[in-house]
């Protein structure tokens, strides 16, 4: 684990060992307060409203701080991921639109270090969907790469939008009403081609 995991999960410890210890805190001073509350002196019941007065505005303030704290984690993690992702989805769309591949050979090797780079920052950053996601797409993507073979575009382009729509899930979106192709062909003119092609011959193959 890196320093920066380290650092998020040290930070996620103490918030929530500061919680309980705020949480125990009001417990005793609740208790104190029915104590005083009921005893007959004037002066226990106007110190008893004053500390649980006291008590639920340093709640508030401690549970507002804390709520900022866990927003601002979350917001550098959205961005930090969403950079990840973009970078993915760029180098991917060039490849199928053979913007940066010259032959089979350097396909490969640009494909083999490119997943290199980036397995590492997915395994640290990216959901527990997503990284499943994602290692089902490189093992499919170097098994096809594996002895010179040639990638099937409507095989990487299946498993690309799969990818995709896992990912804007990771990212808050919801995928309502999005079907096959409906991503990919934002960038590639015949993706709705390949994906209708893909399902005849899974028609076929099932009758």
């Amino acid at each position: 684990m890196n320093s920066t995991s380290d650092a998020k999960y040290l930070g996620t410890i103490i918030l929530i060992f500061s919680f309980i210890t705020l949480v125990l805190v009001l417990i005793g001073l609740w208790k104190l307060s029915l104590i005083l509350i009921t005893s007959d002196s004037d002066i226990a019941k106007a110190i008893s409203g004053a500390t649980i007065t006291g008590a639920l505005s340093v709640f508030a303030v401690v549970l507002s701080k804390w709520m900022d704290r866990k927003k601002a984690i979350e917001e550098s993690l959205r961005e930090k991921k969403s950079q990840i992702y973009e970078d993915f989805l760029k180098y991917w769309i060039s490849i199928l639109n053979k913007e940066t591949v010259e032959n089979q050979q350097d396909l490969q090797e640009k494909t083999v270090a490119f997943m290199r780079d980036k397995t590492h920052q997915i395994v640290v950053w990216a959901s527990d969907d997503v990284l499943k996601a994602y290692s089902d797409f490189r093992e499919n993507t170097l098994t096809q790469l594996a002895g010179g073979k040639k990638l099937e575009a409507k095989i990487i382009m299946g498993e690309l939008e799969k990818l995709f729509k896992v990912v804007r899930r990771d990212l808050g979106h919801k995928n309502k009403n999005l079907s096959d192709g409906d991503i990919l062909t934002l960038f590639i003119n015949d993706a709705r081609k390949h994906f209708a092609d893909s399902n005849t011959n899974n028609h076929t193959n099932h009758a």
